[in-house]
């Protein structure tokens, strides 16, 4: 599903310039759960926007469910964002004048055609996170997690086959974060490719591998053991 070879990233101009990425091979097959980890600095974040298609490697290749990101137009890379991932921050980035629903069926706006069902669509996806309940409401009327799970559903509307996760659980307490580490394991048992960037070891636990990076490099790739009964 996603391969990156010999991938680096540089800011800035010589000689001034930052290497973000220093020649990054990286495979991730379908229905991974993938937890990256490293240092402030390390480039994870860095890593996780060019997977993502948010930013664009300056050297390597990257290639996405078949298609070589690195030769897509805007237009192209921009469809092909919208189809295949789903995208939750640290930070909600909630419209707070939006109900909750409207904040869901956002990224409908840029399929290229609005859908009939979107309501339904926005419903399931809701009911996906337990807050179909909450439809109505306004962002600021929820709790953090609560806003994290509107987050989550948003980025399941157009059914992405990758999820990506930027800290996910790093503005929420114990028990709220606990809430969204079981719905990503729950959506990725139902066979999405799951990718996290977190600091915080015990999130990584729950992944079934660990990537570290540091200084722009893998440093260690390793499997956690698997579940009882899965694979079987």
């Amino acid at each position: 599903m996603i391969r990156l070879e010999g991938i680096s990233k540089l800011y800035g101009v010589p000689p001034q310039e930052m290497r973000a990425l220093s020649g990054v091979d990286l495979s991730i097959e379908n229905g991974e759960y993938v937890a990256i980890m490293g240092p402030s600095g390390s480039g994870k974040s860095t890593l996780l926007n060019i997977l993502g298609c948010l930013d664009q490697a300056t050297d390597g290749r990257y290639v996405l469910e078949e298609r070589d990101v690195s030769t897509l137009k805007d237009k192209a890379l921009s469809s092909l964002r919208n189809e295949v991932l789903g995208f939750v921050f640290q930070q909600f980035h909630l419209l707070s004048r939006l109900s909750v629903i409207k904040n869901v069926l956002l990224p409908l706006i840029y399929a290229p055609e609005y859908p009939s069902n979107a309501m339904e669509k926005g419903t399931a996806a809701l009911s996906s996170v337990g807050l179909e309940h909450k439809r109505t409401a306004k962002p600021g009327e929820l709790s953090g997690g609560q806003q994290q799970r509107v987050a989550i559903a948003r980025a399941l509307i157009n059914e992405p086959s990758i999820l990506l996760a930027d800290e996910p659980t790093g503005n929420l307490d114990r028990q709220s974060g606990r809430e969204i580490l079981d719905i990503f394991k729950k959506l990725n048992r139902e066979g999405r490719t799951v990718i996290m960037v977190t600091h915080d070891p015990e999130v990584a636990k729950e992944s079934d591998r660990v990537v570290v990076i540091e200084d722009g490099k893998i440093v260690s790739d390793q499997s956690g053991p698997k579940e009882e009964g899965e694979g079987e």
